[in-house]
């Protein structure tokens, strides 16, 4: 394919000039015009980079691999922890130049060092959370083979970021991207919450590679174990996507350590043993093709509107040469034929409207039953957690938003798989029904206790003193009055602390009594920290019910809208043709004899604009 040809076509004056003739854009339709799709075709060829994000969980060694992919010294921050909080697009460039160039919202640039210190001052979470110094992105270059032909990789921040922010900039990058690079661990593999993130971006981003990290703990067992599980769940995220596959999804195992390693020390043996080559090669693959088949859809796309024109003209040419009687019963005919075509349209409509009310149906039921199955788990797991102890602080609210977290994976994925059903049946009848492309809603509730003192951490190792009788009085003193309901044998323990029995005894005595004083103070303190806790659940459970209620609405609503575009288009594209053909019926003979001579003239035109796309794939 000659993409210089075709650019030429698709800026050609005369292929513009009857594109505005006879396919001009459809008064009352959302639908684009002929020549604003030829403006959409030659952004798209004359597009130097196709955008490929990495994407996956925070700590999955993003990072790590695009450092090995890319360069020869260590450019990205790396960590185990949450690094990266802009994105960071990684191009071609023959003489990369030392420096980054940083991006922010308002405009502003700056230069930085290309090297890890410097990034880390704008890329790394811990120096610049939640973005909160509103970097748009962060571009790097690079001379490796793999960017030469306009591939841009771009190093995400990590799906589960623990800020909103991040998450809508992974978000907004995968609705722009060709296709994406999904990151995925060895240990744990898939788990729920990511097999939801990739099932949505999938259905969505049909090119799709897989890269499975190993670190240098996990040996060759568990790599492949990790493969084979990770297969599955792929496996079944796209029988359930209509994802069609030739076989099980073909995942790169690479080891991101050992890849960088090899990078930075130019060592091909270790390249090759730590499956940094082999994922090169189909990087590289994936970059030479992607322009040509760019321009191969792009040429399929224009002879598809060319042929189009031509009918219209041919159409035009036959009406020219009718009578007057003729172009009535003409006219008479298309009427015919569109009240029945929009009664029809109207028909399938309803049966979409009505799969799209048994959805929302479905998705209240789904969320009556969550909301009340769940509740009463959330509130027992979290009784349980509170009774060993986990009352306050950063423990606390941790150990609840991430009971949390599981539970919104639970009813989205329930939710999520209703509506790509959904979609699917819309699909076949409405093309542009795609509207579900949502990410479940993270809206967690939690508490906010501050830590206080831990009475109950103390009670055990002051209980189990020797002598026991200052353990004793110690565990008394902390259980209070209310240690005589305790059980056991309290009324021996008064009368022997400072005994006969002596400190074996007394000791054994205080270390059970610190226990009880534990369990007891836990339990107050529990209850105390449970009415907080309850409240932030059932705030939690509403809120998440609302908002999935919310998409499941937005979700129709947005068909609904769908479907009035599909309608006013028919009507519009019908009110074209019959003015023309009330037109022709006014014509004289002089009119339709010039008009035919035009015609004819756009006519071998057309003709010679489609030899010459025929030229570019010659």
């Amino acid at each position: 394919m000659n993409k210089n040809l075709l650019l030429e076509l698709l800026q050609d004056s005369q292929l513009r000039s009857l594109a505005n003739r006879y396919a001009p854009g459809l008064t009352g339709s959302e639908q684009p015009s002929l020549s604003a799709r030829l403006d959409n075709y030659r952004h798209q060829l004359a597009a130097e980079r196709f955008v490929l994000p990495v994407a996956g969980i925070q700590g999955s060694g993003k990072s790590t691999l695009l450092s090995a992919l890319a360069f020869d010294e260590p450019v990205l921050p790396i960590d185990a922890d949450e690094t990266t909080c802009v994105p960071v697009e990684i191009g071609w460039a023959a003489h990369p130049r030392p420096q980054a160039t940083v991006h922010y919202l308002d405009g502003r640039t700056e230069k930085l060092p290309c090297t890890e210190e410097a990034l880390r001052s704008v890329v790394h979470n811990e120096n610049n959370p939640g973005n909160e110094k509103q970097v748009l992105r962060v571009v790097l270059e690079s001379s490796r083979e793999v960017f030469r032909h306009g591939l841009v990789l771009v190093d995400l921040p990590g799906t589960g970021s623990l800020t909103e922010a991040n998450m809508v900039t992974t978000q907004r990058y995968l609705a722009e991207a060709v296709g994406v690079i999904f990151m995925l661990r060895t240990v744990p593999p898939l788990t729920r919450s990511e097999a939801t993130f990739v099932s949505l971006q999938w259905a969505s981003l049909r090119t799709a590679l897989f890269v499975q990290n190993r670190w240098n703990d996990e040996d060759d067992d568990e790599a492949l174990a990790g493969r084979d599980h990770n297969a599955k769940v792929l496996q079944d995220i796209a029988k359930k996507a209509h994802i069609q596959l030739d076989g099980p999804p073909s995942i790169h195992v690479v080891n991101g350590y050992q890849s960088l390693r090899a990078a930075l020390m130019q060592d091909h043996d270790l390249a090759e043993k730590s499956g940094l080559n082999a994922l090169r090669t189909d990087l590289e693959h994936f970059g030479s093709n992607w322009a040509q088949r760019v321009g191969e859809g792009i040429v399929t796309a224009l002879k598809a509107e060319l042929s189009q024109l031509v009918q219209v003209l041919d159409g035009r040419l036959g009406s020219n040469r009718l009578e007057r009687g003729d172009l009535q019963a003409r006219i008479t005919a298309l009427q015919h034929d569109f009240d029945e075509r929009l009664s029809m349209i109207d028909q399938e409509a309803g049966q979409m409207r009505d799969e799209a009310n048994a959805f929302r149906r479905q998705v209240r039921q789904q969320l009556r039953d969550w909301s009340r199955d769940k509740g009463a788990e959330l509130r027992n797991r979290m009784r349980t957690k509170m009774r060993a102890g986990i009352v306050d602080g950063t423990r606390l609210t941790r150990a609840l938003t991430d009971e949390q977290a599981l539970a919104t994976d639970d009813i989205f994925l329930q939710v999520q798989e209703g509506a790509l059903t959904l979609q699917d049946k819309l699909r076949s009848r409405l093309q542009e029904a795609d509207a579900w492309n949502a990410q479940a809603p993270d809206l967690r509730a939690t508490v906010h206790r501050e830590e206080s003192t831990k009475w109950e951490n103390l009670a055990r190792p002051i209980g189990s003193a020797a002598g026991g009788v200052g353990g004793a009085l110690v565990g008394a003193a902390i259980a209070g009055a209310q240690i005589g309901s305790l059980g056991g044998p309290i009324g021996v323990v008064v009368g022997i602390v400072g005994g006969l029995l002596g400190g074996l005894l007394g000791g054994l005595t205080g270390n059970w009594l610190g226990n009880k004083s534990k369990e007891l103070v836990t339990e107050q303190r529990a209850k105390a920290a449970e009415s907080e806790v309850f409240a932030a659940i059932d705030s939690y459970l509403n809120q998440t019910s609302t908002a999935l209620n919310n998409l499941a609405e937005s979700f129709s609503d947005q068909l609904d809208v769908q479907l009035e575009q599909s309608r006013q288009t028919e009507i519009a594209t019908f009110e074209q043709q019959r003015q023309q053909l009330i037109g022709d019926m006014t014509l004289s003979n002089e009119d339709k004899t010039r008009a035919a001579a035009t015609l004819g003239a756009d006519r071998t035109a057309l003709q010679a604009l489609q030899i010459r796309l025929d030229e570019v794939t010659a």
